[in-house]
């Protein structure tokens, strides 16, 4: 009912997997499954890997918005705005690009972490 009062929109929902029967009426309703997320759990039996001499994690500074910013709007393949044949990409790294601005303009989160390599931004880590 919502859906069709509106020129576009997006929404969102977590379903149980055995709930076959919640997916089929979203679907009827015309909804389709974007992404599915899967959690896989494990005890640690040894220490993870250390973080390669190079590669130093920090957290985000002013100086590293730029790099940062361009990372998040080219690195994403599988968000659920860049798997949705209904978002076109650049509206998708855009949507990206933004979420991680939100964090340098202190809107959002408590900390960014970026991994440096060489003293440069090269991924970033909410």
């Amino acid at each position: 009912r919502h859906a069709s009062g509106q020129a576009c929109a997006m929404y969102y929902a977590k379903v149980d997997p055995s709930a076959i029967n919640a997916v089929r009426a979203l679907a009827s309703a015309g909804l389709y499954v974007v992404d599915a997320q899967i959690t896989f759990t494990k005890g640690l039996q040894e220490p993870p890997p250390m973080t390669p001499a190079r590669l130093t994690i920090a957290p985000a500074r002013p100086e590293h918005r730029a790099r940062v910013l361009a990372i998040a709007g080219s690195c994403f393949q599988y968000s659920r705005f860049h798997l949705d044949p209904g978002v076109p990409l650049d509206v998708a790294n855009r949507i990206k690009r933004e979420w991680v601005a939100s964090y340098f303009r202190k809107e959002r989160g408590d900390q960014l972490l970026v991994a440096l390599h060489e003293g440069r931004p090269a991924g970033f880590r909410r």
